[in-house]
C-alpha cells in the first residue's frame, strides 16, 4: 500500500481493512462505519490528517503488532476512539 487519500461512508462492516502491509493514510474521511473505521492487523502505517465520525466498533483497531504513528486525527461519536488487540 502506497499513500491513500479517501471519503468512504456508510460501509456495514469495516471500512478499511489492512493486513500485513504498510503505507500512509492522509487526509481521508470515513463516516458512518458498521463496525471499524481503519482495522490494521501486522502493519506499519502512518495515519495523518483523518476524520472518523460514527464508528459503530472501533475509529482505529490496531493488532498483530501493527506499528502506527498517528497524527492529526479528529474522532467522533465512535464507541472506542483507539484500542491495540495484541
Amino acid at each position: 500500500m502506497h499513500t491513500l487519500y479517501t471519503t468512504s461512508r456508510f460501509f456495514s462492516s469495516d471500512s478499511l481493512d489492512i493486513d500485513y502491509s504498510s503505507g500512509d493514510i492522509r487526509n481521508s474521511y470515513f463516516d458512518n462505519n458498521g463496525n471499524d473505521a481503519i482495522d490494521l492487523s501486522g502493519s506499519n502505517v502512518y495515519i495523518d490528517s483523518i476524520i472518523i465520525n460514527n464508528a459503530k466498533d472501533k475509529a482505529i483497531s490496531a493488532g498483530e503488532k501493527s506499528q502506527v504513528e498517528i497524527n492529526g486525527v479528529k474522532i467522533y461519536n465512535s464507541d472506542i476512539a483507539l484500542t491495540s488487540k495484541d
